[in-house]
Parts: structure tokens; C-alpha cells; sequence
């Protein structure tokens, strides 16, 4: 009976966009589990004749199954008619108490972005980037906003910022640049919002989706990249996407479930990873063409790269965003 009340109470926190608890945040989080669970019990009670409990099953897995099967379609490709250049971002979180440094620039250097973001950059992280010679001379352009256990953030750039700023979002800071580079003038946005595994920190959680939204400038193509603490299906999240009027990046170049939707992240630095929490998002007219992870030696987190265009999307493209 406990497992029919938790799975129907899940299914009605989707229903209804609320992850304003901290429990509810958590039990949220395993969305793709939630579906084989429901399905079975909703087997178990039919079997059992009891069909008003497999009724309230089957219409849980329905919502289960309608909030994440629109994630698994492609929106990668576009009918747009992208300029020759691209750009190629990554983003990275070093993982505060990491202490393979060496190994982790070397995996940071060999995937060779024109911009790098980071988080979870500690002072002596910070000293550490600085001390090498070839991260140094690769990424002439940075800000950095180094700060204690997992609160500081960095963007490092082969191309040079025509404006920058360190933002607070609620509690920890993002970082908001606009760049100029051969596909145009775009901003890049980095935050890392806290994550919801406390009464003080949910309450920052949320709040921090709203103000990484009003950071974004609709009059300039938007990169956002970095670690959410959120999955796609969290309420916060889909919000950002929603109200931001940007769109996931979640397929490959070839159209697979693959880079964007993979899990990134996981409980400890030796166990599978379970969920993504890193995430890339676009706005209208910059269109991704190619997204892959790669590994972080010593993070708990997988890096994620996204490579760009700039384009001018068709209407029916906007009206599908909106």
C-alpha cells in the first residue's frame, strides 16, 4: 500500500509542476524508474483483481510516460540554413575535492573548445589552471570566480569577451558574457544553482532557475551550459526552458539518444552514473550541430560539449519553442 501512495503522490507532483519540497525534488529526480515501477504494480493489481488501484497505477505511469517521452525526440536538426563557422563550447565540474589535477587538465586540453566552462573551482583549482603551461596558453581570455567547496565558477576562452560579468543567482554566482566570433555576437551563460538536498538549499533552488531566465538577453543568440542540479523532468527546469523560450540540446548530430540525454552525474566517483544534471540550452537562431560527453578523471561528473551555428530559424520553429 506505501508503494501505490508514494508512486500516485510522484505522479501528482508532475501533474501539477511542484517540486517546492525537498523530498518531493529527490523523488522526482529517478523519473525513468518510476515508469517500469508503476507499470508493474499497475500488472500486480490486475492480476490481483484489484482494479481501482490498477486504475490509479496505469494513470500514473501515463503521466510518468507523457512527461518523459517528449524528451526522447530529436530537436537537434533544423530546416535552417547555418553560416560555415561553429562554435565549440564545453562545460566541466572539476569537483572541489578532486585532487587529480593533472590528469584533469589533460582531459580538459585534449577536448579542445574555443570556450571552457567550470565549476566547482576552488583556489587551489584556480592555481592549478593558471600553473599550467598549456591550459595558460590555450585560454589567453578568462573570468574566474574562485570560492570555497562547490561555489566557484569559471569561463576560460580561446576567443576574446566583449562583455562579462560575474552575476549572483540567489545564492551562488554565474557567470554572463557576450562573445564576438565569426558566427556573430552571442551570449554565453555558466550557472550552477544549488542543489535541492536541503531545506535551506531547495529554497534557493528554485529561485535560481527564475534568475538564470531573466539573465537571458532575447535580443542575442543564448548558449546556457553547465551543471543545473536538475533533470530535464523537474518542474524548475521545464520552466526555464518554457519561460526562457529556450530548448534543450539532447540529441546527437546523427539524431541518437545520446550526448545531451545521457546520465552525467553520479552519487559517488565509483559508482554508474544515474541522471543528467549538466545540460546545454539554446535560443532561437543558434542551433546545435553536434553534442557529446567526455570524461572528467576524478569529478563525479561527466564534461558535456556542444558545438553551435548561428541561423535564422524558420517561424514554425519559433512557434514550436513558444
Amino acid at each position: 500500500m506505501l508503494f501505490c501512495v508514494v508512486t500516485v503522490l510522484v505522479a501528482i507532483t508532475f501533474a501539477f509542476e511542484f517540486d517546492r519540497w525537498r523530498i518531493v525534488a529527490w523523488l522526482q529526480t529517478p523519473l525513468p524508474l518510476w515508469i517500469p515501477i508503476a507499470g508493474a504494480g499497475t500488472v500486480l493489481a490486475l492480476l490481483a483483481s484489484a482494479y481501482v488501484v490498477a486504475a490509479v497505477l496505469g494513470l500514473a505511469t501515463a503521466i510518468f510516460v507523457f512527461r518523459l517521452v517528449p524528451l526522447l525526440q530529436s530537436t537537434l536538426m533544423h530546416n535552417t540554413r547555418p553560416t560555415a563557422a561553429k562554435l565549440r563550447v564545453a562545460h566541466g565540474n572539476l569537483l572541489y575535492l578532486n585532487t587529480k589535477y593533472d590528469n584533469t587538465l589533460d582531459a580538459l586540453i585534449a577536448v579542445d573548445a574555443d570556450v571552457l566552462t567550470l565549476c566547482e573551482v576552488t583556489e587551489t583549482w584556480h592555481g592549478k589552471l593558471l600553473e599550467h603551461v598549456g591550459f595558460h596558453s590555450l585560454y589567453p581570455h578568462r573570468v574566474v570566480s574562485p570560492a570555497d567547496l562547490a561555489d566557484g565558477i569559471a569561463v576560460f576562452s580561446k576567443i576574446n569577451f566583449e562583455t562579462h560579468s560575474i552575476k549572483p543567482m540567489i545564492t551562488k554566482n554565474a557567470i554572463v558574457a557576450t562573445l564576438s566570433h565569426p558566427l556573430g555576437r552571442l551570449q554565453l551563460i555558466t550557472p550552477h544553482p544549488m542543489p535541492p538536498v536541503s531545506r535551506i538549499k531547495i529554497r534557493d533552488w528554485r529561485p535560481s532557475f527564475e534568475s538564470i531566465r531573466r539573465s537571458v538577453d532575447p535580443a542575442l543568440p543564448t548558449l546556457l551550459i553547465g551543471d543545473l542540479n536538475a533533470a530535464h523532468w523537474h518542474p524548475s527546469f521545464r520552466r526555464l526552458i518554457t519561460d526562457g523560450f529556450l530548448r534543450h540540446v539532447r540529441d546527437s548530430a546523427r539524431g541518437r539518444w545520446a550526448g545531451g540525454l545521457a546520465p552525467s552525474w553520479r552519487p559517488h566517483r565509483n559508482a554508474p552514473r544515474i541522471v543528467r544534471l549538466d545540460h546545454a540550452l539554446t535560443s532561437p537562431g543558434l542551433n546545435p550541430i553536434k553534442v557529446e560527453n567526455f570524461a572528467i578523471p576524478g569529478s563525479d561528473h561527466d564534461g558535456l560539449v556542444v558545438e553551435v551555428v548561428i541561423s535564422e530559424p524558420d517561424t514554425a520553429q519559433l512557434e514550436s519553442i513558444r
